[in-house]
């Protein structure tokens, strides 16, 4: 006869019940449920994880389709009035960006545009000692310096 997950409880209170367990019990039968659940929950180890190569992206590096160097903190090239500007990314909103040009003094936010993330490149690093960010490939998201 099969059972149900609960059995009645003879307490004296009408409709009461007492859950089943699902871990096995001492002897180490399982019944047929229990079997099935954990025969399907199959959970890999740490190190099969991160051997596995990455999932495929879109061909801008980032699946919510917008620019994967949107970081803040991220130096940028952007177009502003048909002149070519360099600057730092403050804030970032979906595809839209708020730059700061590099010749603004630290903490100076009083010239901060809105450029899309489409209109903006990456700055390049050109000297060692300068701070990189890593928006693309397996270690994507590192911070580090030019060697």
């Amino acid at each position: 006869t099969e059972r149900s997950d609960t059995e009645e409880v003879s307490t004296g209170h009408v409709g009461q019940r007492k859950r089943k367990p699902r871990l096995p019990s001492a002897g180490g039968s399982e019944d047929k449920a229990a079997a099935e659940v954990s025969s399907r929950h199959v959970s890999q180890s740490p190190s099969a994880l991160f051997g596995q190569p990455p999932p495929p992206r879109s061909n801008q590096g980032s699946t919510d389709g917008r620019a994967p160097w949107l970081v803040a903190g991220v130096g940028v090239r952007y177009t502003r009035d048909s002149k070519p500007c360099l600057g730092w990314i403050v804030k970032v909103y979906a595809d839209m960006a708020h730059v700061v040009s590099s010749l603004a003094d630290v903490g100076d936010d009083s010239d901060v545009h809105a450029v899309k993330g489409s209109q903006t490149q990456p700055s390049e690093c050109a000297k060692r000692g300068e701070t990189v960010y890593v928006f693309d490939g397996p270690r994507r998201g590192g911070r580090g310096k030019v060697v």
